[in-house]
Order: C-alpha cells, then sequence, then structure tokens
C-alpha cells in the first residue's frame, strides 16, 4: 500500500486558515501521518508558513517528528544542509521532479513515478489514481 503524506497538515482537504500551524501539524501526527511542512529560516530563527514565515518554532520541533521539510528559501536549504542534515528536506519551485536528502524523488502532479516518487496530489481524483501504482509516497490534502 502506498504510504499517504499529510499536506501540511491537511486531512479533508486544504485549510488555509491553519495549514502549517504546529498545532494542526501536531493534530495530524497524532493521528499517525507523516507531514510535509513549509519551513523558512530568518534572522537566526525557524517559523513555519507557506508564503512567508508565519509560525515561530523551536529546532526541537523539527526533530521530534518525521517530516517531509519543504525549505522556503535559499536561506533555509543552506541552514538545513549545514546543520541539519539528518533532517528529511528538500526545495522545488515549478521543477517537475526534485531530489529530497534522502534521495526520494519529490513530484510535481500528473507526472510519471517509479518506488522511489513521492508525488504530490491535489484532488481524490488524483489520490485515487496514485494509489495503485508504484510510488512510494502521496502528499495531499485528502488523507482520511
Amino acid at each position: 500500500m502506498t504510504k499517504l503524506i499529510s499536506h501540511r497538515g491537511n486531512l479533508n482537504g486544504p485549510d488555509p486558515q491553519n495549514e502549517n500551524h504546529p498545532d494542526y501539524i501536531l493534530a495530524a501526527t497524532a493521528q499517525g501521518f507523516e507531514v510535509e511542512i513549509d519551513l523558512w529560516f530568518s534572522e537566526g530563527n525557524f517559523a513555519l508558513g507557506h508564503d512567508e514565515p508565519s509560525y515561530e518554532i523551536k529546532e526541537d520541533f523539527l526533530r521530534s517528528h518525521g517530516f517531509y521539510i519543504h525549505a522556503k528559501s535559499l536561506e533555509t536549504l543552506d541552514q538545513l544542509l549545514t546543520k541539519y542534515p539528518y533532517l528529511h528536506f528538500f526545495w522545488h519551485d515549478q521543477d517537475k521532479f526534485t531530489l529530497t536528502s534522502r534521495k526520494f524523488i519529490w513530484t510535481f502532479p500528473n507526472e510519471n513515478v517509479t518506488n522511489r516518487s513521492i508525488i504530490v496530489c491535489k484532488t481524490k481524483q488524483e489520490v485515487k489514481k496514485y494509489s495503485t501504482s508504484e510510488c512510494y509516497a502521496i502528499c495531499t490534502d485528502y488523507i482520511l
């Protein structure tokens, strides 16, 4: 069975008001899900947020759970590579594919997959389509 990864803590569809909030993410991990989070490093601090650093967190937060960390800036990526190489992270923008720090292929929606692919699925139909594929995992807002 293909692993499901919560996108920004979402379980039942997009929820822009709560996405990337630490409590929302922890609620998803409490239900046993791994979560893709959007991380910023700025002025010596880590923060979560999609378009900007919105929720400051301590570095312990990053170590305590199985996150797939989307570095949202060059400074964030450099910090992760330099001081936290044991975390699972990646950076991408519009690339069809990018390699994560653990050598998985982070894959944009509706692309071909392999058994090392983690594909982002934006709709329930895409989740259904890829759930029977050979991909390693699906990252989606539609977990439940």
